[in-house]
């Protein structure tokens, strides 16, 4: 295919310049740049394509408990995509998820803390990060994590209430 825009612009361009056409408003430079824009649209089916491939095998990985591999993938399918926003929570999650069953606390707390504060989610769902947050703490910090399940248990709109009292109650 390039070989033939080679050889159509070696044979009409000289041509036009003869013409006193201006080059880059003639026909075979437009459709020049639509083969571009062809090349460019294909490369992005391409890409979308291996991300979606990318987040599956880490779905599957996560799926399997094979925390390491589908954290690796999570992480490369967030920072590689422009994801939209539910589908960057839904992806963020999961890799807390992986962090915090891999033993990654301190990390699985700072990527909780960064989507309380910078995205929107649902009600539901902060209580479920805060719960988690509760949990990666009580392996580095119990006086925290002992603070956290009591702000949980005075939450009269938290659905994990009840085992933030049990939780307190341990703690004590």
């Amino acid at each position: 295919m390039k070989n033939l825009l080679t050889l159509i612009t070696i044979l009409f361009v000289p041509m036009m310049s003869f013409a006193n056409i201006p080059t880059d408003h003639t026909p075979i430079f437009s459709l020049i740049r639509f083969m571009d824009l062809a090349s460019v649209t294909s490369s992005v089916i391409e890409h979308h394509a291996a991300n979606e491939e990318l987040y599956n095998t880490a779905v599957e990985e996560y799926n399997q408990y094979q925390w390491s591999s589908a954290r690796i993938k999570f992480n490369q399918y967030i920072t590689d995509t422009h994801l939209a926003e539910s589908d960057y929570v839904y992806a963020s999650v999961r890799l807390i998820k992986a962090k915090l069953n891999s033993g990654d606390y301190i990390s699985a707390i700072r990527s909780i803390d960064y989507l309380l504060h910078c995205v929107e989610m649902s009600e539901k769902l902060k209580q479920d990060l805060e719960w988690d947050k509760a949990i990666c703490y009580l392996a580095v910090n119990k006086e925290k994590a002992q603070k956290l399940f009591s702000d949980i248990k005075s939450d009269d709109g938290s659905s994990m209430q009840k085992e933030a009292c049990a939780m307190v109650d341990l703690l004590r």
